[in-house]
């Protein structure tokens, strides 16, 4: 009963989303970089880091869709705990098949030294993909106006 009420909600979350109009998709980016993009003050290109694979399509797809980017222009930079440096070519492979990138964009990876106090289920770990656009700081000037323009309908 409880599995048959979950997936009927989620069909109904979907359904309730559809097609995305441009101007949905375009502003749907730009909450999705607020959310998950680089905003250090040192940084002066336009990246984006998360594992999760759909939505590092979905923000590929909108910097191609939305802004113009080309695909060789898209820079990945993988970041693996220091336990799966073995595989790290695979890790590279996998990601550059599922976004479609070449492995030339990748940089050298980064691998992090923390120990994992909790057993995770490894079989599904690609890492973390931190991507960036190359010569993309009017980009990131024009996603920061952007942001601004979302903070404008919050509600004091």
């Amino acid at each position: 009963k409880r599995t048959k009420k979950e997936e009927a909600l989620i069909i109904k979350g979907r359904d309730d989303i559809g097609l995305l109009s441009k101007r949905e998709f375009f502003i749907s980016g730009i909450a999705l970089y607020w959310a998950e993009g680089f905003k250090n003050k040192h940084e002066h290109r336009l990246g984006f880091c998360n594992s999760d694979l759909s939505m590092i399509r979905f923000y590929i797809y909108w910097l191609l869709k939305c802004l113009g980017v080309e695909k060789n222009e898209i820079v990945a930079r993988l970041t693996v705990n220091q336990i799966y440096k073995h595989r790290i070519g695979e890790m590279q492979d996998y990601w550059s098949k599922a976004i479609g990138i070449r492995l030339n964009q990748f940089t050298k990876p980064f691998f992090q030294t923390s120990k994992w106090k909790k057993q995770y289920n490894t079989d599904n770990y690609h890492g973390v993909l931190r991507i960036h656009v190359k010569e993309s700081l009017d980009y990131l000037l024009k996603m920061k106006g952007w942001i601004e323009g979302l903070k404008l309908n919050i509600k004091k």
